[in-house]
């Protein structure tokens, strides 16, 4: 075969497999993911470009017609071709084989939980609260091997400060205004304690109940990391948009007093509605609570709160899907 007369088959043969193969992935049984039926059509634009260029180029005009007669002959022509060609059969190899009928399943892949546990407590492992969230860490950590635990803990360790430049950021940000390049710096350590709080799968905050609410360590850490445009956002109506999806949170507490439903303290109850109101408002809706109550009533009502608290972590664990599957096969293509 001549030189010319290859690279028209060449371009031919590219062209026409990108077609039939885009068109051909609309054909299955199962509607295919919108990604792929992007690159499809990609493909078929791109084939039927490639086929209009071989067609000029017979008619002695278009783009290789004109490499040619500036001097670009045979093997230069030819090369171009067939690096297309290997493209265009490289990626609608692997297009076609996540679209057809047999192959197109989703594929899932298990991967390493990361639990963030926060604790809000500053009495250590002498903690009546500790005591239920270390049950409930064992527990998880036996059924999940492949478990790993990050922790926060309130009372010792540092946090960004809140006020100064950072709340002047706060409210630039609030107000859709950039950063002000002064208080760059100063927001880097916000960024640092978000981009922490929202590399975990799984939520554990461990907090006893203070004067009907939540410690301020934990109040302080919520202020610092629940940002406008990383946490939530709002939208051309003005309502609020959470941007924290498919994440679990436990919150295992520990109060003084009975506040369960039935007893007329529920009504002082600020702790539990509080952090489902505040943690659903960035999104996170897949919450549980164990509370622990009463603590400070008897010796043997403390007791026996707290191994009902402890079954009902291990129960939780025992009967709740903890696995973490993320879908993959798009990031190759």
């Amino acid at each position: 075969m001549q030189p010319r007369e290859e690279t028209k088959s060449s371009f031919r043969k590219s062209a026409g497999l990108a077609i039939k193969r885009g068109e051909d992935s609309f054909s299955g049984a199962a509607p295919p993911d919108p990604r792929l039926v992007l690159r499809a059509k990609t493909l078929i634009r791109w084939g039927t470009l490639t086929l209009a260029l071989s067609r000029a180029r017979e008619r002695g005009s278009g783009p290789l017609s004109r490499w040619e007669r500036a001097g670009v002959r045979g093997s230069i022509v030819r090369l171009s071709a067939i690096a297309l060609t290997r493209v265009f059969t490289t990626q609608i190899g692997r297009l076609y084989a996540i679209l057809t009928p047999e192959s197109g399943k989703k594929v899932e892949k298990k991967t390493i939980m990361k639990l963030l546990h926060v604790i809000a407590t500053p009495r250590k492992q002498d903690s009546n609260t500790m005591r239920v969230a270390t049950a409930f860490l064992e527990s998880l950590h036996a059924k999940s091997a492949d478990l790993s635990i990050d922790t926060v803990d309130l009372f010792t360790g540092d946090l960004p400060d809140v006020a100064g430049d950072n709340i002047e950021t706060k409210y630039s940000l609030m107000t859709s205004q950039p950063i002000n390049k002064r208080h760059k710096e100063s927001w880097k350590h916000i960024e640092l304690l978000i981009e922490h709080f929202l590399s975990a799968d799984i939520y554990l905050i461990s907090t006893p109940m203070w004067n009907f609410s939540i410690p301020y360590a934990l109040k302080y850490y919520i202020d610092s990391i629940i940002q406008p445009g990383y946490l939530y956002k709002y939208n051309e109506q003005g309502l609020p948009v959470g941007l924290v999806h498919g994440k679990k949170m436990i919150c295992v507490t520990s109060r003084g007093g009975d506040y369960s439903e039935k007893n007329p303290l529920h009504a002082c109850d600020f702790q539990e509605p509080y952090l489902r109101a505040i943690f659903g408002f960035v999104g996170i809706t897949d919450m549980h609570f164990i509370n622990a109550q009463p603590m400070d009533i008897t010796q043997e009502l403390r007791e026996a709160a707290i191994a009902a608290a402890i079954e009902e972590a291990r129960s939780l664990v025992a009967n709740y899907e903890w696995d973490v599957t993320k879908t993959v096969g798009l990031r190759n293509l």
